[in-house]
Parts: C-alpha cells; sequence; structure tokens
C-alpha cells in the first residue's frame, strides 16, 4: 500500500472548531490561470475564501519557473485574486520533456515502484515547507489538490493528526493511463500497461485514505465509487454568466486550453486536419482562434506542423479573453480523450459564446446536443453545423439562453456551497 497507517481518522470537522484554518497543497501555482486545472483551482479558493466556515485559507504551491520574481509576481497575483494567503512557491521541475535533467530522480522513484503520477511531485524541499507550515500553525483541514499531492499524505497525518485531508481529483488519473496503454505501439504496451496499473493502485488507496474526495462531475464521482468504493462531494465548476450580446456575423470562432495538454492538443490538430478544410471552403473568410499557452520542449516552444494553416491564428496565453470572445462567434471545444471537465468550455458559455464540441469535450456534463450546446464528433458535420451557427442567429440566441440557465441550475453558487460543506465536514450553510 503506498500509505500507511494511522490511529486517527477525522471523519469530520468538530463543531467547536467552526471558523476552520485550512492549508491547500496543490501542484502548482495556479495563477496565471493558464488552462482548466488552474483555474479549476482558483475557483476553489474563491469558494474557500467564502465559506462562511472558513476563517483562513493558506496555499503552499509548486512552481516551475526558474524565474524567481515571476514566481513572486505570481504569488503576488494569486494573493490578490483569491484573498487566500499564499507561501512562497517552491521550485521544483515536473515535466521532463522541459526539464530532462530530472529524469534520473524520476527514475529512481519509478524504480521504487511508485507510479508516475505519484513520483513526479514528490520533493525533499516541500516535505520540508509542509513540516514548517503544519508545525508552526494548527490546521483544521489540509486541502490536497490532485491526486500526486497525496504523496505527503503520510506526512499530513504524522504532523497534523487531527486535521481532516480532503482529496480534491481534477480527474479520474486512471482514465488517463488507461488511454496511454491503447495508444501506444504494442512493444510499448506491457510497459504502458504497468504504469496504468500502478495508477490504478495508488489512486485507489489514495481515495480510501483520504477523509473527503471531491470530483468535478457525475461521471467522476461514478468513477470514484467504483475504483474505491468512496461516495464523493460532488462540487462542480462555479460559472457566473455574464451576458453580452451575440457577436453577429464576427469573422473568427476561438479554441480555449493549455495546450501542453494532450487532449487539447489533440483537438486542435482535429480542427485544423480534418474540420477547418470544409469550414473554410464554404465560408473562406473564418479563422481558428487557438489561445493557450504554447508546448515547450528542451528547445522552446513547439508548434505542430498542422497547426501552421492560413486560417489558424496562434495566439498564446491570454490573460483577458474578452478581446477575443468580441471577434468571435462562436466556441469550438472538441477534445481527444481525457478525463475530468472542460472548464475553458464552461467559462465560454459563461461567456455569451454558443459552444460547438465533441463527445469527448461534453465529457462529465448533463449537456445535450442542440439545447445547451452542439456536440458532434464527424469532421463534415462540424464543419457545416459551424458554418450554419455563423449564419443563424436565432440558433446561437437559443444555445446562449440555455446554456445560462444549464449554468445557473448546476454551477451556481449555492451548489457549490453545500457540497463544499459537505467535504469540509460542516452543516451545510454553516
Amino acid at each position: 500500500m503506498p500509505f500507511h497507517s494511522h490511529p486517527h481518522r477525522s471523519p469530520s470537522v468538530s463543531p467547536a472548531a467552526a471558523r476552520l484554518r485550512v492549508l491547500v497543497v496543490t501542484t502548482e501555482l495556479p495563477w496565471p490561470t493558464s488552462g482548466g486545472g488552474r483555474v479549476r483551482t482558483v475557483a476553489q479558493l474563491r469558494l474557500l475564501v467564502g465559506h462562511p466556515a472558513v476563517a483562513r485559507v493558506r496555499v503552499l504551491a509548486i512552481s516551475e519557473d526558474p524565474d524567481e520574481a515571476a514566481r513572486e509576481a505570481a504569488r503576488r497575483g494569486l494573493e490578490a485574486a483569491t484573498g487566500c494567503s499564499v507561501a512562497p512557491p517552491l521550485l521544483h521541475p515536473v515535466h521532463v520533456k522541459a526539464h530532462p535533467a530530472f529524469l534520473p530522480a524520476l527514475a529512481w522513484e519509478r524504480a521504487r515502484g511508485r507510479p508516475y503520477v505519484a513520483a513526479k511531485w514528490d520533493s525533499a524541499a516541500v516535505r520540508a515547507r509542509l513540516a514548517e507550515e503544519l508545525t508552526g500553525a494548527p490546521y483544521d483541514v489540509v486541502w490536497l489538490d490532485h491526486l500526486g499531492t497525496m504523496v505527503f499524505l503520510d506526512d499530513v497525518r504524522r504532523l497534523a493528526p487531527r486535521a481532516r485531508v480532503v482529496l480534491d481529483e481534477h480527474n479520474v488519473e486512471t482514465e488517463f493511463f488507461s488511454q496511454l496503454t491503447a495508444r501506444v505501439p504494442p512493444w510499448l504496451r506491457p510497459v504502458a500497461r504497468w504504469e496504468e496499473n500502478a495508477c490504478r493502485a495508488f489512486e485507489r488507496a489514495a481515495l480510501e485514505a483520504a477523509d473527503a474526495v471531491v470530483a468535478l462531475s457525475q461521471a467522476d464521482a461514478a468513477a470514484f465509487r467504483q475504483l474505491a468504493g468512496v461516495d464523493a462531494a460532488l462540487v462542480p465548476p462555479m460559472v457566473v454568466p455574464r451576458r453580452r450580446p451575440f457577436a453577429a456575423g464576427a469573422p473568427a470562432v476561438c479554441f480555449v486550453g493549455a495546450l501542453s495538454w494532450r487532449p487539447n492538443a489533440e483537438g486542435v490538430t482535429w480542427l485544423c486536419d480534418e474540420v477547418f478544410p470544409h469550414v473554410v471552403a464554404a465560408d473562406p473568410e473564418l479563422r481558428l482562434l487557438v489561445c493557450g499557452a504554447l508546448p515547450a520542449g528542451p528547445g522552446g516552444v513547439r508548434v505542430p506542423a498542422a497547426w501552421r494553416r492560413p486560417f489558424v491564428e496562434l495566439c498564446g496565453f491570454v490573460p483577458d479573453l474578452e478581446s477575443v470572445y468580441r471577434q468571435s462567434f462562436a466556441m469550438v471545444a472538441p477534445v481527444v480523450g481525457g478525463s475530468g471537465v472542460r472548464i475553458k468550455l464552461l467559462e465560454g458559455m459563461g461567456a455569451g459564446l454558443p459552444v460547438l464540441t465533441n463527445r469527448d469535450g461534453a465529457h462529465g456534463l448533463p449537456l445535450r446536443d442542440g439545447a445547451e450546446v452542439l456536440i458532434e464528433d464527424d469532421p463534415r458535420r462540424f464543419a457545416q453545423r459551424l458554418v450554419a451557427l455563423r449564419r443563424d442567429a436565432t440558433l446561437a440566441q437559443r444555445l446562449t439562453e440555455s446554456a445560462y440557465h444549464y449554468l445557473e441550475r448546476h454551477h451556481g453558487p449555492a451548489a457549490a456551497l453545500g457540497a463544499l460543506s459537505r467535504a469540509l465536514g460542516v452543516p451545510a450553510g454553516s
């Protein structure tokens, strides 16, 4: 088992401990909000700060940015955006493509039997800082953001045995490795299957070891129940609609997402290779605005050849998407594989953009084709429906209004705060 047994478990927080002190440990400094995972973490931090039972939220985060000044600016930005106290972020290289010097340490952890999803986050510096935090101030709740932070669970149990431990799962990580096993060449499949099995064992043990588990969607909650028999608290991404006029006749559609995440990158490639040739044949002036941090490697930014097309504008990371939304009559949000919930899709709906996605993009959300969004997997039909949407303001308005109602029902403050109370172990409304 990846986790040691500890005599004390905290199934709930005592009412006497109301006005909780919460320490959030997260796998990356989530500012600026350049990807869906960061958006989710920032939204959770705002929810925690705004919860009536919470007195203080402190954040301990990892960063891969070697620029200390940039890390400090991001720390200040996160404090201003959320109202949390944020510890100086710790430098820790995670992605071996960008930091190949990290490979030997990762290989050693793997040789000890730890799965990649856990080994890549382990850090002596984080353990030391975590010990400082937990021994320097009392915490009622330790909120472990992303599965990878469960590598620190034994430290938390030892140093803060009375704290309630909440695991906030952004995805069903085992699903990613299952998809990887199916995708790799046959000669690599045994290695991929080993990784998948190791991830499954770690994720199951992590779900069982936490005092509470948070899921983003009903689909994820069902997966956690099947994997480990746990009943997760569904804390949906909170999205507040901003009503804005439909940009009728606008010359572009936008795709928004972190392009270093494979499902997003493959979604953009699918749009460029299989969808947009049909789009521009029918409507030559249309452009695809691709917004998100571009994938990087040892040699710098890498732009796939498929994205270098006359109809594609690579915008990079855009801090304020309002200017992009004003140029766009719709958001396209297809992804290939993946797990969890597409938060940028929800944000597009909240910004008043009609959304066209595929089944993978709508995964985990009770969205209906033709009601709140358009859902299409066939590339030619995707192109046809996109061109038709530009010409049909009535359809666009109907989709937008249905999307607003959907967000108010499923992603409003009441639903999110009620589920958050359950995760924190306090009565709803307290």
